[in-house]
């Protein structure tokens, strides 16, 4: 009836009584398994890591190499080749060590990695068929020719004799190691080699395309357009150069003619014609010019498109009473009959202000005369 009198549980597990026949392991921990049977720590149970290599378990089954100088791999099993990076010189041939490697070096050099020239001319440092004399190991003098100095007679005293200016350019010798180059034109930098771009700065114009040539360019134009920088138009109407709404006719290369509307004249219709010039206007009026056409501005008593018509200041019978009406310049007289006077003869001239009537008789206005009434005793027109 108790499982765990049997100690099923290995490892120091911890075994739980689950009834007849049935139990359950607490395993320690790095144990695993019904029955904690299992060594769940594969650096013990195993030892993976080669070559002295520490092994770190990282979980169930599963753990880390720290692998000691000269191997790599998961398990440290493999030997790091310190040859790999060639680093013997001059021909020197290298044996790969554990976490080192040894050179084995060519006649006349020495070193940990060969680099020491025990020849020091093999190399022929000396320049410009300078003779080299070997002064021991990494150690030379070099005579130098005529016209080179410095340690390896790497200076040219004439900084021209090597011909360094190109395209043409004029060499200035300023000493050792220095010179000026004198470009001919269409030619740039320190030695001329630079051929200036004349097209960088777009002189083509309208969409046309620009070819470099030395020290100039040439420009292919697009249709219509013409000149050294496609300026030109041949068609001149595309500019527009009819005013006042003058149609513009292409009649040629850069020629053209403008067609131009009622009231203007001149090669670009630019001229508004004066109207006024024939002196439309009569009677001392003022003429303003208009677009193909003029206004007359009348003096006070004409009238008429071209002041032309006398205003009859009669038409509107100002005269009264049979006044007759005397039409003139802006105004009118009225000549009146017997009778009457004032402007426009309104006025009935009073006979009787004159007092004809004698006698104590009564006088009375008529028209253009008069009549007295006598009192007794008294007679006659005027009593």
């Amino acid at each position: 009836l108790n499982s765990c009198r049997s100690t099923p549980c290995q490892n120091g597990g911890t075994c739980a009584n689950n009834g007849a026949n049935a139990y359950t392991c607490s395993c320690v921990t790095g144990y695993t398994g019904t029955n904690c049977q299992t060594d769940a720590n594969e650096c013990r149970r195993s030892a993976p890591c080669k070559n002295g290599a520490t092994c770190a378990a990282t979980g169930v089954s599963t753990y880390k190499c720290t692998c000691t100088s000269g191997y790599t791999g998961t398990n440290c099993d493999q030997d790091i080749n310190e040859c790999q990076s060639t680093p013997c010189q001059n021909g020197g041939s290298c044996t790969d060590n554990v976490n080192n490697y040894a050179c084995s070096c060519a006649t006349g050099y020495t070193g940990t990695n060969c680099q020491i020239n025990l020849n020091s001319c093999r190399s022929s440092p000396c320049k410009y068929n300078s003779t080299c004399i070997n002064n021991g190991a990494n150690s030379f003098i070099c005579n130098c020719a005529a016209g080179y100095t410095g340690i390896t007679c790497e200076q040219n005293l004439n900084s021209c004799r090597s011909n360094p200016c190109s395209n043409g350019a004029t060499c200035n010798n300023n000493g050792v190691n220095n010179y000026t180059c004198s470009c001919v034109p269409g030619y740039t930098r320190n030695n001329c080699e630079t051929e200036i771009n004349e097209c960088s700065s777009n002189p083509c114009l309208n969409n046309a395309t620009c070819n470099d040539m030395i020290n100039h360019y040439n420009c292919s134009c697009t249709t219509g357009w013409t000149g050294k920088t496609c300026d030109t138009d041949h068609n001149r109407c595309r500019i527009t150069p009819c005013q006042n709404s003058g149609t513009c006719i292409n009649v040629g290369a850069n020629q053209y003619r403008c067609n131009c509307g009622s009231g203007f004249n001149g090669t670009n219709c630019e001229n508004d014609i004066n109207e006024c010039s024939s002196s439309p206007c009569q009677n001392s009026a003022t003429c303003a010019d208009a677009i193909n056409g003029y206004n007359c501005q009348c003096v006070a008593g004409y009238t008429g498109t071209h002041c032309e018509q006398d205003i009859d200041e009669c038409l509107s019978m100002p005269c009264q009473n049979d006044g007759e009406c005397v039409n003139q310049i802006n105004k009118y007289s009225c000549n009146c009959i017997a009778g009457f006077t004032g402007t426009d003869c309104q006025t009935n001239i009073n006979e009787c202000i004159s007092s004809p009537c004698q006698n104590g008789g009564t006088c009375q206005d008529l028209i253009n005369g008069y009549n007295c009434t006598c009192v007794p005793g008294y007679a006659g027109n005027e009593c």
